[in-house]
């Protein structure tokens, strides 16, 4: 788990390979990661943080690598 810049709560879903974001207020989710076509395919994300910038870091376990998206770029 980890939150963003606005508070916002971010959870890798592991088994369904993506990474949902919900709204700190309502908790409602907001967006999702990883689950349409122009998202980078996640292969078992392990892990999200954040960093100064604003972007959501992605341990991705089976791919071997770190991805870092805006989550203002997630799908609704």
């Amino acid at each position: 788990m980890g939150v963003t810049d606005d508070d916002d709560i971010i959870v890798s879903d592991y088994f369904s390979k993506k990474i949902a974001l919900f709204d700190a207020q309502t908790h409602d989710l907001k967006l999702t990661y990883g689950t349409k076509p122009a998202d980078k395919r996640l292969r078992y994300p392990r892990g999200v943080a954040t960093d100064l910038d604003g972007n959501i870091l992605i341990a991705d376990n089976y791919n071997g690598k770190v991805t870092a998206v805006r989550h203002r770029f997630f799908a609704a």
